[in-house]
C-alpha cells in the first residue's frame, strides 16, 4: 500500500469521499465507455468473506457482493438485499424480507444462504476472523467457544425470502455490521460443492453484487470485473468491464496511468511532491493504521521490559518525517477522533493514553532493554522485523531497524515478503516483529481490539483474560448502553498498551491520481479501495 500519512480519522458518514460530479444522473453520453482500468497496490488473498482478513480482499468483495444493508454516497447503510425490515420494541428480534434476486449463477438468493453463513462464521473450526462478531446473536458466544452447536445460533429461516434475528443484547451499530462483507449471504451450494476451497478462486466462487469475477486465482495480481445482470439494482451499474491490476510498487501504474493504459495510480511520497497541486490529485483519509506486533511464541519477547525496550526505542516521529508524512504518531491503537466519550465527548485515544507506551525515549529503552536481558539471561539477541514488499512497508521496516540498533546486544534483520505471504507468515505466528497494517470494519474500536484477543486467528499469541472478557462484555453484555461500552473500550486499551503487546506507529492515507473522466466512485475508508458501483466514464 504506498501512503501518505495525515493528520485525523473521519467517521465513516464524513469522509465516504466522492468524486466531483458523482451525484450526476448519468447519460448514454456519458457512459460510451463502459470499461475501466484500475491499479491497486493490494492483492486478493481469497474471495471467502468468512475467512478475508485483508484490506484489497474486503475492498474486491464490496464490488461483487452485497448484505442486507449497503453503505450509500452519504456513509450510511442503506437497505440492500432487504427491501424491509421489522423490529421488536426490545430491539432484540429482527425480521428481514429479502428482495426476489439471483445469485450470478441463476440461483436463487435465500434466506437460508444467510442462516448457511452465519453458523459457519460462528462455528470454531471455521477459524474465521469475523467469529467474535457471532456474540451478536443469540447463543453466539457460546458457540464459538464450543459450548453449543451451531444449528442454536439466532439466526434463523422461516421463509424462503423472511430472515428472522434473536440478538443476544440490542446493539446500535448493527446495520453498520450487516453492510460488511462478513454478514454477506454466501451461497449454500458453491460452499457444500466446494468444501475447503471456496474462495480459493473465481471457479469456486459465485458473486451477488453489482460485478462477478473473472480470471483470479492466489497466482494471479490481475484480474477482471464484469457487470453482474442478475444484481437486483444492475440499472445503476453503469460500467460493462474493469480490469485490475494489482502491484506492490507504484511505479508500474504511475508509468501507464502517464501512458494512458490505467485510469489511476496510488503514490508513493517522492510521487506526491510531484503531482499534489494537479486537479487529479486526491487525497483520502482512511481506517487504516500501521503497528508493530511481537510474537509471544518468542520467549524473549514474552518479557515485558525487552517489549517496552523495543517501543521506546523507535522514533515515530522521525518514522513519519522519513516517509514525508505530516501525520502524527498514533497515542493508542484508536486513531484520532475516532471514538468519542458519549457523556464528555473525549476521545478515547485520550481516555487511554498511556504516555510510555508510546513516547520515544532511547535512555529509559536502554534501561529497560538491559534489565529485561538480564531477566531472561541474555547477552545478546537476534530479531528478524516482518513487512509486506511494498515501499511503505520496506522504508517502514529498514527505519526500524536503524532505531533498535541503539540497543546493545540487539541484531535486527528485515525481510520483506509479499502481502499473501505476510498474512500466511502471521497467521502462523513465524514472526519476531511484525509491521502490521490494518483497518477497522466499523466506525468502533471493536474492529481494531479485537485483533489481540486470544480467540483471534491474527492473535499474536498473548492470552489475557481480563482483556477478552472486556471485549466480550463490550459486545454481549453492553452493545446497548453506549458509555459502559465505552468504557470497556478504555480498559482494555489501557491494559493492551501498558502490556506493551503491540506499537502503535502512524494512521494511512492514501494519495491518488484519478483521471477526471472517471466518476461516480465512493472511496471506502474501512477497507482503502474503491466501490465501482455508481462508477462512470465520462
Amino acid at each position: 500500500m504506498k501512503v501518505k500519512q495525515k493528520l485525523g480519522v473521519v467517521t465513516l458518514v464524513a469522509i465516504s469521499l466522492l468524486a466531483a460530479g458523482c451525484s450526476k444522473q448519468n447519460s448514454k453520453d456519458e457512459t460510451k465507455n463502459s470499461e475501466l482500468n484500475w491499479a491497486t497496490t493490494g492483492e486478493i488473498t481469497t474471495l471467502d468473506a468468512s475467512k478475508v482478513a485483508d484490506t484489497a480482499s474486503m475492498g474486491a468483495l464490496v464490488n461483487m457482493g452485497e448484505g442486507l444493508y449497503r453503505i450509500d454516497k452519504t456513509g450510511k447503510p442503506k437497505l440492500a438485499l432487504a427491501d424491509k425490515v421489522t423490529v421488536s420494541k426490545d430491539k432484540k428480534h429482527y425480521d428481514f424480507y429479502l428482495r426476489k434476486t439471483k445469485w450470478a449463477n441463476n440461483e436463487d438468493l435465500t434466506a437460508e444462504d444467510f442462516v448457511t453463513t452465519y453458523r459457519r462464521i460462528s462455528d470454531p473450526k471455521t477459524k474465521s476472523s469475523s467469529m467474535g462478531l457471532m456474540g451478536l446473536f443469540k447463543n453466539g458466544k457460546d458457540i464459538v467457544q464450543g459450548k453449543k452447536k451451531v444449528t442454536s445460533l439466532g439466526v434463523s429461516a422461516p421463509s424462503k425470502y423472511h430472515l428472522h434475528f434473536d440478538l443476544q443484547v440490542p446493539n446500535t451499530m448493527l446495520k453498520e455490521y450487516l453492510s460488511l462483507p462478513s454478514f454477506y449471504p454466501q451461497n449454500s451450494r458453491i460452499l457444500k460443492k466446494a468444501g475447503s476451497r471456496y474462495g480459493t478462486s473465481s471457479k469456486y466462487f459465485v458473486a451477488n453484487g453489482p460485478f462477478k469475477i473473472k480470471k483470479w486465482d492466489p497466482n494471479q495480481k490481475n484480474w477482471v470485473l464484469i457487470k453482474n445482470e442478475n444484481y437486483w439494482d444492475k440499472k445503476h451499474v453503469h460500467l460493462k468491464k474493469i480490469n485490475v491490476q494489482s502491484n506492490a510498487s507504484t511505479i508500474t501504474s504511475y508509468n501507464l496511468y502517464q501512458a494512458g493504459k490505467s485510469d489511476n495510480t496510488f503514490l508513493d511520497s517522492s510521487q506526491i511532491a510531484a503531482n499534489e497541486k494537479k486537479k487529479e490529485f486526491h487525497d483520502f483519509p482512511t481506517y487504516a493504521i500501521t503497528r508493530m506486533d511481537f510474537n509471544f511464541k518468542n520467549k524473549a519477547l514474552k518479557n515485558l521490559k525487552i517489549r517496552q525496550a523495543i517501543a521506546a526505542a523507535i522514533n515515530r516521529h522521525e518514522l513519519l518525517k522519513s516517509l514525508h508524512s505530516t501525520s502524527k504518531p498514533l497515542l493508542g491503537l484508536i486513531p484520532e477522533n475516532y471514538n468519542k466519550n458519549p457523556k464528555t465527548g473525549t476521545p478515547l485515544e485520550k481516555d487511554a493514553y498511556v504516555k510510555e507506551a508510546v513516547t520515544y525515549n532511547l535512555q529509559r529503552a536502554k534501561q529497560l532493554w538491559s534489565a529485561g536481558k538480564k531477566e531472561e539471561n541474555l547477552k545478546n539477541l537476534e530479531l528478524t522485523v516482518l513487512s509486506d514488499d511494498s515501499s511503505a512497508g520496506e522504508e517502514t521496516a529498514e527505519y526500524i531497524q536503524s532505531n533498535l540498533s541503539e540497543l546493545p546486544g540487539l541484531t535486527v534483520k528485515v525481510r520483506h515478503v509479499p502481502l499473501t505471504q505476510q498474512l500466511a507468515l502471521t497467521a502462523a505466528k513465524n514472526y519476531d516483529l511484525n509491521i502490521y497494517s490494518t483497518s477497522t470494519q466499523i466506525p468502533s474500536a471493536i474492529d481494531l481490539l479485537n485483533n489481540f484477543k486470544s480467540t483471534t486467528p491474527q492473535s499474536p499469541g498473548w492470552d489475557n483474560k481480563e482483556y477478552d472478557s472486556l471485549l466480550t462484555d463490550a459486545i454481549n453484555k453492553n452493545g446497548a448502553d453506549p458509555i459502559k461500552q465505552y468504557q470497556d473500550y478504555v480498559k482494555a486499551e489501557k491494559l493492551l498498551m501498558k502490556q506493551q503487546v503491540t506499537i502503535p506507529l502512524f494512521e494511512i492515507n492514501n494519495s491518488v491520481l484519478i483521471k477526471s473522466k472517471v466518476k461516480g466512485y465512493i472511496f471506502m475508508p474501512n477497507y482503502l479501495e474503491f466501490d465501482f458501483k455508481s462508477v462512470y466514464v465520462n
